[in-house]
């Protein structure tokens, strides 16, 4: 019983390994080619819904007490606008919102916030959409040079229409 119940584990853990990213290289080069298709619509989606686009530092922040539906406030010193008004600081509301996946995309969404990190934020009717860290700790398939290309180039065909 003991061995079925270790290989049942070992067995499980190799699913979960498999499931994020330990794939043979073409296929994971296919599957990340995929995600990053569905990364860069969901930047050009985005982008098309947000009021504002800009990458900037966090220089205050409050969080609601866990299990509150309250927003938190968060304060951020603007280094460069990709979309919307130019403003050295702003002011947004924010819900933290994890989701953990082994697809990037569908974590595309998550917001929260550090002390002094920076990051590229998504806002809309005051409040944030997206961020993420466009700081030393920022990874994956989805490099912020391209981010920022892909929100400008949306903004430009917004405002082309």
């Amino acid at each position: 019983m003991r061995r079925l119940a270790m290989a049942m584990s070992v067995s499980l853990g190799l699913g979960q390994a498999l499931a994020c990213g330990t794939h043979p290289a073409q296929e994971q080069a296919k599957i990340d080619a995929q995600e990053l298709g569905k990364l860069q619509g969901l930047v050009r989606d985005s982008a098309r819904d947000a009021d504002a686009v800009f990458i900037g530092t966090v220089s205050a922040l409050s969080q609601s007490a866990a299990g509150s539906k309250a927003p938190g406030k968060v304060t951020i010193a603007v280094s460069e606008t990709l979309k919307g008004e130019a403003m050295a600081v702003r002011h947004a509301e924010w819900v933290a919102a994890f989701t953990y996946s082994c697809q990037p995309s569908a974590m595309f969404h998550n917001v929260g916030f550090r002390p002094g990190g920076r990051y590229i934020v998504y806002l809309r009717d005051g409040s944030v959409t997206r961020s993420e860290a466009a700081d030393d700790l920022r990874s994956g398939l989805l490099p912020l040079a391209q981010e920022r290309d892909l929100i400008r180039d949306a903004s430009t065909r917004e405002s082309d229409s």
